[in-house]
């Protein structure tokens, strides 16, 4: 599940959300915890395990250690301060840990040279190598340049790349979905071609609501839950859904606990949910609902059949932006639904 991680990437490094929250809501458990099991079990060097148990079992030291490196322009005061604590001392000059201080000031140098992860491990690395913060920045940049030299040209970013930067640059940013691929547009022109079909080529709603969702899925939308209305028992009944959980086939909204589809069940209307308006609206929305999409980016969508509301739809793209063109194609998709629902309205019966 890679996803997982772009989103732990874009919410911990872009959104500066607290990691150990967004670990527990997206993965269930601690990041450092997952490395470690994903080490042991693919038989990974036993550096690489130990390295992720430093981090996740002796926090303390490092912590210590840390606050003993911010004092770095008096290395004599250091000294003294790791004269007192032999504990201490004794970890920290431990040789493994220079693969921990390297890849430290490697993967923090992906995100941002000058941001307080770097600077962190620049600061540890420098107490470790009792050197001067300046001495090791230079250090690093001489060997980041030099390993750029030795890879040569490559699509992959280096962290070489970003001391062209202005210094304050961070080298991660809010990610826009991808655009589906030529086949897969193939398929969505296909499916709306069947969506726009007169005279309706479809049986019952279950296969015109099916068709509806793979237009859906292959106009971009990585995450789709289609509901329909149900008069009788004034709610909503999930009848579709694609990259959700298996609950969502089981899901049904009472739409007089939720002011925001009340409104969007009186007439088609669309609410874009975003980051500047989440606060406003996220309240307002079933929990179960916001459960199968944990993102800021989401589009709900009312469908309707002569005046009335009979369908709504739920979508996003993993909890990235869309872009101007996934809009157009969802807007374009909606608009076969709702000329499939006239069509299988009017069938003969």
């Amino acid at each position: 599940h890679p996803e997982l991680l772009e989103t732990w990437e874009q919410r911990v490094l872009v959104k500066c959300e607290p990691a150990r929250q967004v670990e527990q809501s997206l993965l269930g458990v601690s990041l450092l915890e997952l490395c470690i099991a994903t080490a042991e079990h693919w038989g990974l060097p036993g550096w690489i395990a130990q390295g992720y148990r430093l981090l996740n079992e002796h926090r303390r030291m490092l912590i210590k250690a840390l606050h003993i490196a911010r004092d770095n322009e008096h290395p004599l005061h250091q000294q003294q301060m790791l004269d007192a604590d032999p504990t201490l001392r004794r970890w920290l000059t431990l040789p493994s840990n220079t693969i921990l201080l390297a890849n430290g000031l490697a993967l923090s140098a992906h995100h941002s040279w000058s941001g307080i992860h770097s600077l962190r491990w620049q600061r540890l690395a420098g107490l470790y190598l009792q050197v001067p913060l300046a001495e090791l920045q230079q250090m690093t940049h001489q060997q980041a340049a030099a390993s750029a030299r030795a890879i040569g040209p490559t699509d992959l970013w280096h962290p070489a790349q970003g001391l062209l930067w202005p210094w304050e640059s961070t080298f991660q940013v809010e990610k826009a979905a991808k655009l589906p691929d030529t086949e897969t547009l193939t398929r969505w022109r296909e499916h709306c071609r069947e969506l726009l079909s007169d005279p309706c080529p479809f049986d019952n709603v279950l296969q015109l609501t099916a068709t509806a969702c793979k237009a859906l899925t292959c106009s971009g939308m990585q995450r789709v839950l289609l509901l329909m209305v149900d008069r009788k028992q004034q709610r909503l009944v999930s009848q579709q859904a694609d990259g959700l959980p298996n609950e969502a086939a089981r899901l049904t909204l009472d739409p007089e606990q939720s002011q925001v589809l009340r409104r969007l069940l009186e007439k088609p209307a669309l609410l874009r949910l975003k980051p500047d308006n989440l606060a406003q609206f996220t309240a307002l929305l079933p929990g179960a609902l916001k459960a199968l999409f944990p993102s800021e980016h989401v589009l709900l969508r009312s469908v309707g059949l002569e005046d009335r509301v009979v369908m709504l739809l739920v979508v996003d793209q993993n909890n990235t932006a869309f872009s101007e063109t996934g809009l157009q194609a969802f807007t374009k998709t909606v608009q076969c639904i709702e000329r499939a629902l006239a069509t299988f309205s009017k069938r003969a019966r």
